[in-house]
């Protein structure tokens, strides 16, 4: 088991990434996740997971797991292991009873209809569009870092409350990490800014057309 808190500067990060990548080196993904349930949306050709707040994991064929956590500007938290019992089990959508896996998956929305005032149609329930999505994992050709030393906000605990303050330019500070598999798909952990902190945003850029992505209108 590996495992780095507290993590803020990317020079600190990249040494981290530079040793995970080489204990990854030639194991191939078999699928990534996080305990949000979320459901795909494709804007300008990429694939958008927005406001995550649970840990992503990316899981090896070797059955270990990397674990980021990273919802605020310059702090990670990483690890890699093997996957408990509970987080297997937490794993399988509520939804579908099927795995978690943000590459390949089937979401049904359901929705109502209302009437001219605006007012819901309770009995109009039903699915109104389909979303599936379905891609082909690889092995990990890079993982890099986006930094950035201009001046940022965060939030601060003052107890017993907390406040927003501004971190001066200057710093070695980092913003979003991307992961580029072997076969071109690009996958970005990109965290909010400070007024939106303490979630994430998922984007998928799939260059070499590995992936479907469909969403339907019933």
């Amino acid at each position: 088991m590996y495992k780095w808190d507290g993590i803020q500067t990317k020079t600190e990060l990249e040494i981290i990434l530079d040793v995970l990548k080489e204990k990854i080196k030639d194991l191939k993904i078999q699928r990534i996740f996080s305990f949000d349930d979320g459901t795909p949306r494709m804007k300008n050709d990429i694939i958008f997971y927005n406001t995550l707040e649970e840990s992503l994991y990316i899981l090896f064929d070797n059955d270990y797991c990397l674990i980021i956590d990273f919802v605020f500007y310059s702090s990670i938290y990483i690890e890699y292991r093997k996957l408990t019992k509970e987080e297997l089990n937490q794993s399988i959508s509520s939804v579908s009873n099927k795995e978690m896996d943000y590459f390949n998956s089937h979401h049904e929305i359901y929705s109502w209809d209302f009437d001219e005032n605006r007012n819901r149609i309770e009995s109009s329930l039903d699915v109104k569009y389909i979303v599936d999505i379905n891609g082909k994992y690889d092995e990990i050709y890079d993982i890099q870092v986006n930094g950035f030393s201009h001046e940022y906000d965060k939030w601060i605990s003052d107890s017993p409350g907390s406040s927003i303050v501004t971190i001066p330019a200057g710093g070695d500070y980092f913003d979003s990490i991307k992961t580029i598999l072997c076969n071109g798909i690009e996958i970005s952990v990109c965290p909010q800014t400070a007024y939106d902190d303490g979630y994430y945003d998922l984007k998928i850029r799939d260059p070499k057309n590995c992936m479907n992505f469909n969403n339907v209108d019933k």
